[in-house]
């Protein structure tokens, strides 16, 4: 099905059986020509394995934004239920939902999309966990006043995001007096303890990832409770169709070759998105968890990376590491 917008832009709806296929070149071309502006859970291999583990698929589509020549301007996982729009994604698995375009279109490809999806005999749209400080949400805003609708916005959750400094040094001096102290003792507890930092890769990136959840496990009940099989499953397919991407990192903080803290993170764009972590309690007195998440952002700054995103949760040691909330909103309106 096709609709054609007032705005030259046409919209075509393809079921995500076939749309995920046919379109992974458009996809990979829009996204990484704007990763400085988007995230990994836009990413073909994110949407894609969410789709694969999804019980109920038949009503989830891609939506191409083109002009009359073909030219791909947008590109949009829509989940439809009942009657209401929902961006793709789990929502307890994906930290930032979106759509796939460039800042200079993204106020034509929302119209567009907004417009069209609306053809799908769906009157409620909730489009959630986009980032406020986003050009996503700012042309959302533009575009639906721009259409005149009324919509609520509302902000959900936060996601603590650190600007990172040129060098580990300076990081350092962008530290609290308190938190700069506190951070350079559990470093030496950590390392004096004996610790030593790998990643992993390749053949190891499966079995790493079983050690992973282990440590994410023993670290505190919430996480325990998140690791569910089907979720564990999903991150692991997800993690080997990212990680031949280039965009998985993998990392463990070893003593005595023995894995007592871990960190998975995502490589994208100019960033590091930290997506969990986990540490084995025994050695929580020598602060391992701390001191390896401080090594990775070490690491995302010697890589070049201008951010080092925390993504969900308020936890206490994001702040104290330096991070500050960005919010994420929920948009809900009708047509």
């Amino acid at each position: 099905m096709t609709v054609l917008s007032k705005l030259d832009l046409h919209v075509n709806f393809i079921r995500a059986s076939v749309g995920f296929n046919s379109l992974i070149e458009d996809w990979n071309k829009l996204l990484f020509a704007n990763a400085s502006f988007l995230h990994p859970f836009l990413t073909h291999e994110w949407l894609n394995t969410w789709y694969d583990h999804l019980e109920d698929n038949d009503s989830v589509y891609i939506a191409a934004v083109s002009d009359s020549l073909g030219v791909i301007y947008g590109l949009a996982c829509v989940h439809i239920i009942d009657d209401t729009a929902y961006l793709g994604g789990d929502g307890s698995t994906t930290d930032y939902k979106g759509i796939v375009t460039s800042p200079s279109y993204a106020n034509l490809v929302w119209r567009a999309l907004i417009r069209a999806i609306g053809e799908l005999k769906v009157k409620q749209y909730s489009f959630d966990l986009i980032p406020e400080d986003s050009f996503l949400c700012r042309s959302l805003v533009e575009a639906l006043d721009q259409e005149g609708v009324y919509f609520e916005q509302k902000e959900v959750v936060v996601a603590p995001r650190l600007e990172l400094a040129s060098s580990f040094d300076d990081y350092l001096m962008s530290l609290s007096r308190k938190d700069r102290h506190e951070l350079r003792r559990k470093r030496r507890k950590a390392f004096a303890a004996g610790l030593r930092v790998e990643v992993y890769a390749g053949d190891l990136l499966e079995s790493g990832l079983q050690d992973f959840f282990k440590l994410m496990g023993k670290s505190s009940k919430d996480k325990e409770a998140f690791l569910t099989e089907p979720r564990k499953q999903f991150l692991t397919d997800v993690c080997a169709r990212m990680y031949r991407s280039g965009l998985v990192r993998l990392a463990f903080g070893c003593i005595d070759y023995t894995p007592v803290a871990s960190t998975l993170s995502f490589n994208f764009g100019d960033k590091l998105y930290l997506y969990n972590s986990g540490y084995e309690p025994e050695y929580a007195e020598a602060s391992v968890g701390i001191a390896l998440i401080s090594e990775e952002i070490r690491s995302a700054i010697t890589m070049g990376k201008k951010v080092f995103d925390f993504l969900r949760g308020n936890e206490t040691y994001k702040y104290r590491l330096g991070a500050k909330d960005v919010h994420l909103v929920e948009f809900r309106f009708s047509m």
